[in-house]
């Protein structure tokens, strides 16, 4: 049986009239505006993971695209990105084009007031009503009922029937009332006034709800700044390599996920920017947490925001490098008489890091003492210090031979290894081969 069920926010259209238009004159059918929006300094907003359901954080699969969370934060995260200029990363969410882009800022500790940008449970009976919401440029609140609700945070489908709602959907829904969507009388939007079954279509804005946002905030800017691509460090204290296009040469603010004490994201300013406005170094600062970086460019207006990136602190974003070092095509251990030729090579799947730059490490430990190491020149040196093998992007390639030639008597580690660009060993991203000599 469909179930609907009113969605209703303290500002919102009345019910009883967007059914009326509907049923009189389907060319009435779009979205409709409360009248706000949400400036650059209110596009924070912070989610209190207080749900008394089970089922709203029984996902454990955390999700490199949004900080490795997992559960209710990381739902109500994907229906908040939903209303962002564009794609997250390698999710889907995030299909609104237009000069806006939410920005997450960390964990609440408590509901956050009235006009604290925070989404939280409410633990009371909302009768027919799943969630509100109240405020709107000054700040606002979400508030999803506790009762009668069974929240669900997916990602599978959330079931209909027995009182199932789910988290995403219907967050997604109240974010858009949270910036400045009303009601739409388009029946196959996400800002409908009900919902229908549990709300998993509701997770998806379709062409009336972007057409709306759009009409708030601009579709989006050619001068927009946008965020192409991290490298460098990824580590407190560490230079982090932004590169993209349309950033300021001086005056650009940089900003981190934090850890949700304040309603504010972490952010460095007064960064400048070099190559035409298309790179910026920062070092990240105390209080980062992993979650996203976006920067704000000098000037004012809602096209000075950038998208948001994924940033994974202490790791990497997006999906990792893999390399691979072989003897005769071996991950070993082998063992071979020391006349016989052995050919050493290695391959590299760059995963989502394709033209970023890394530190490239290649070694070998002979006999767990000597350590000798690929210099740049092409040839084996023996060092009590690592030597970087190559700094730059990273590509793809296969069966490139390092060595292919006999081996005195020994036992011997080969390593092909990739880290942070700055020259100091880590071993990030590692393979070995091991193989005897005699």
């Amino acid at each position: 049986m469909t179930i609907k069920t009113f969605m209703r926010t303290v500002v919102g259209a009345c019910v009883l009239v967007a059914v009326c238009l509907f049923l009189l004159n389907g060319s009435l059918l779009s979205y409709k505006l409360l009248g706000h929006n949400l400036g650059i300094s209110q596009r924070d907003f912070r989610v209190y993971d207080n749900f008394q359901d089970s089922q709203s954080n029984d996902n454990t699969t955390p999700d490199p695209d949004f900080g490795g969370l997992d559960g209710a934060i990381l739902a109500l995260w994907k229906g908040c990105i939903e209303w962002g200029s564009e794609e997250m990363g390698n999710s889907t969410w995030g299909n609104g084009g237009a000069n806006f882009d939410p920005v997450y800022v960390g964990e609440a500790t408590s509901n956050g007031g009235n006009t604290g940008n925070v989404i939280a449970p409410l633990n009371q009976n909302g009768g027919n009503v799943l969630a509100f919401m109240s405020g709107g440029g000054n700040g606002w609140r979400i508030r999803f009922y506790d009762q009668p609700w069974v929240w669900h945070d997916g990602p599978g489908s959330t079931p209909s029937g027995g009182n199932n709602i789910d988290l995403q959907g219907v967050g997604c829904h109240e974010y858009g009332h949270a910036i400045g969507m009303d009601h739409s009388q388009n029946s196959s939007a996400t800002m409908w006034w009900a919902v229908s079954g549990a709300g998993n279509g509701q997770r998806t804005i379709n062409s009336d709800d972007i057409s709306g946002v759009q009409a708030i905030y601009g579709s989006m800017s050619a001068s927009k700044p946008h965020i192409s691509s991290l490298s460098g460090s990824f580590d407190i204290g560490g230079t982090l390599i932004i590169d993209g296009n349309n950033f300021t040469t001086t005056g650009n603010e940089v900003w981190f996920t934090g850890d949700g004490s304040v309603g504010e994201a972490v952010k460095v300013t007064g960064v400048s920017s070099t190559s035409g406005g298309t790179h910026i170094e920062v070092v990240i600062p105390a209080g980062t947490n992993s979650g996203t970086v976006v920067v704000k460019k000098s000037g004012s207006g809602h096209s000075t925001l950038s998208n948001n990136y994924p940033l994974e602190v202490g790791g990497l974003s997006g999906n990792p490098p893999v390399p691979d070092i072989k003897i005769d095509g071996s991950d070993g251990p082998l063992s071979v008489p020391q006349t016989q030729a052995v050919n050493i090579t290695l391959s590299l799947d760059p995963g989502d890091q394709g033209g970023i730059a890394f530190d490239w490490w290649i070694f070998a430990e002979v006999n767990w003492t000597n350590h000798y190491y690929w210099s740049p020149s092409g040839s084996w040196k023996l060092s009590a210090v690592p030597i970087r093998s190559y700094n730059g992007p990273l590509f793809s390639t296969s069966d490139y031979t390092i060595t292919n030639g006999t081996l005195p008597a020994g036992w011997y580690i080969f390593t092909f290894a990739l880290d942070s660009l700055n020259n100091s060993y880590e071993g990030t991203f590692i393979d070995t081969v091991e193989i005897q000599s005699f």
